[in-house]
């Protein structure tokens, strides 16, 4: 089969959270770089930027071409989220180049997550209210992918104002703004899901990985308030930073409360009812919470001075890091398999 070919079909059958990949190699990276392994840390950004291009251009493709693919994806509740993914990509991957010193590309990679972030708000909303079940029926943990995108976009401004104090405030404005939208993003899925939960309409099917991001929505709140924690004051009024940096710690709290039960819950679903473990790109679901929480409870450790967060960070890093490997192998299989095409009859 020619190579135009091969594009078209992957390009065809890219799932709408496929950006999931370099949210977990971004946040990997920084958690890598966090406990001085720079090398590791500067491989998995690598792999991070080159992931981000490749799928920009699948995504470009598919949107040209496969126009009703992309509409079926947002009509369907479990997937419509996954196009968030896109925006937190955006913050992830931009929050490591700033932290790696690039200038200008951080702050263009900002733009783009809100545009973005506007545009596939718009789509989601609106593929919502033409639903025909309550949206606490068909609601799921992928839908914690709102609040993970609008800390996303937070974190990096945050991230950029610190390095940029002449357009400080702005971005104060931008993150703060993006922070309070995150927690009510959080708190109205979070309704949604007890909601669901409270009327036995979740079964053991539906607790797929995405899940996980309950708790990595958590997660990501702690670093997007941090973030703002320790700009100085003359940016940050004493007042938000109190509230800011208890809010963290209130969240990362939650974020550890919610660990042993997804874990209850995946093992109630794969053990006891044997059902098998969703795909590739799915797992990744699981690798950006993991990576992301190492990464809240070191900054706990620091800011805090928490001792369990410190123990949680060490060896937190080290489960993320297996995580995304293990999921990286399975991954490439599928896609050798998805270039190969069926096998011949």
């Amino acid at each position: 089969m020619h190579n135009g070919g091969v594009i078209d079909r992957v390009a065809d059958q890219l799932p709408p959270a496929a950006f999931s990949f370099v949210m977990a190699a971004g946040i990997v990276s920084v958690s890598l770089m966090m406990h001085d392994l720079l090398v590791l840390s500067r491989i998995l950004m690598v792999l991070a930027i080159l992931g981000y291009l490749v799928l920009i251009g699948l995504t470009l493709r598919q949107l040209l071409h496969h126009r009703s693919r992309v509409r079926g994806n947002v009509s369907a509740p479990p997937s419509r989220f996954g196009y968030a993914t896109f925006v937190a990509a955006s913050g992830v991957l931009g929050t490591r180049l700033v932290l790696l010193g690039v200038p200008v590309i951080p702050l263009v990679q900002l733009l783009v997550a809100i545009s973005a972030a506007v545009v596939i708000g718009q789509w989601i909303v609106r593929a919502t209210r033409r639903d025909v079940a309550p949206w606490w029926r068909v609601v799921d943990g992928s839908w914690f992918l709102a609040a993970v995108a609008c800390h996303s976009i937070g974190v990096l401004a945050a991230s950029i104002a610190a390095v940029r104090p002449a357009a400080a405030v702005g971005l104060v404005v931008v993150a703060l703004t993006a922070w309070v939208a995150g927690i009510v993003a959080y708190g109205i899925v979070l309704r949604g899901v007890l909601t669901r939960a409270g009327r036995r309409q979740i079964g053991a099917k539906d607790l797929t990985a995405p899940y996980w991001i309950t708790m990595g929505a958590c997660a990501i709140t702690v670093l997007d308030s941090v973030k703002l924690a320790v700009l100085p004051p003359e940016v940050v009024p004493p007042a938000v930073h109190q509230v800011v940096s208890w809010v963290g710690v209130g969240f990362w709290v939650l974020a550890t409360l919610l660990i042993p039960v997804i874990l209850a819950a995946g093992w109630w679903r794969h053990i006891r009812h044997r059902i098998p473990l969703d795909s590739p790109t799915t797992l990744w679901s699981i690798v950006f919470p993991l990576g992301m929480y190492d990464v809240a409870s070191t900054l706990m450790a620091t800011t805090h001075q928490f001792w369990l967060a410190r123990v949680i960070g060490e060896v937190g890093v080290w489960i993320a890091l297996a995580a995304w490997l293990v999921t990286a192998v399975l991954l490439t299989s599928r896609i050798v398999a998805l270039i190969r095409g069926p096998e011949p009859s």
